[in-house]
């Protein structure tokens, strides 16, 4: 809507059908992923000059629960996944002397919730590199910068209420969180987004909490 070019990418192309982008259909969990994906978007869209990392995975487990498989899953693509886009994105900025990153964090890089303890593990960490990286890049003229939401009306959220016995009632106790009186809705993540990638050079290693208000308290 801002004007963009885009390619999204999905490891399932259902989830791409009908948006207004050039589809991406890549696993970034493998090893190969990464690199096969940035290949196909430059291909198909010319050279990149913008990169937001917004692919996730949730697990709900007790911290003694979680097996290997399932800490290497979350980590390969919440944090392993995003380095290795942004590596690639900051090699093809640096020459154009310009370019914007934003990496989608969450609420949980800032504060702590029972049985996500490899999710916040894996949040907490890009939040990190993202400054790491900002500091880094703000010489070459490229913004690095990062989001925080909280609790966002998307089919991973549905998929967490699920879990529980009632998914209506974990539902309204997330409302209950949420001193806006209802959840976040995807589109505001996307318009925050869009700010931090027109924003000015001096907004480096931002880490801009999207919550509605659920962290003040």
């Amino acid at each position: 809507a801002a004007g963009a070019v885009v390619a999204g990418v999905d490891r399932d192309a259902a989830g791409l059908v009908g948006l207004p982008l050039q589809p991406v259909v890549e696993d970034l969990a493998t090893a190969a992923g990464p690199e096969r994906a940035f290949a196909v978007a430059e291909s198909a869209i010319g050279p990149i000059d913008v990169l937001v990392n917004a692919a996730g995975i949730s697990r709900i487990r007790p911290a003694d629960r979680y097996d290997a498989e399932e800490t290497a899953a979350i980590l390969a693509i919440n944090l392993v996944a995003p380095m290795r886009l942004c590596s690639m994105a900051v090699a093809r900025m640096r020459p154009l002397g310009r370019g914007a990153i934003v990496n989608i964090a969450s609420e949980l890089a800032l504060v702590a919730q029972p049985g996500y303890t490899a999710y916040c593990a894996s949040k907490g960490g890009i939040l990190a590199y993202t400054r790491a990286l900002a500091l880094e890049c703000a010489p070459l003229g490229i913004r690095v910068n990062a989001v925080c939401p909280g609790p966002i009306d998307t089919p991973m959220l549905q998929r967490e209420f699920a879990h529980g016995c009632d998914a209506g009632a974990e539902r309204d106790a997330a409302i209950r969180t949420m001193p806006i009186g209802r959840l976040g809705r995807p589109e505001e993540v996307a318009e925050v987004v869009a700010f931090l990638l027109a924003a000015p050079a001096l907004v480096q290693g931002a880490a801009l909490v999207v919550d509605g208000g659920k962290t003040l308290s």
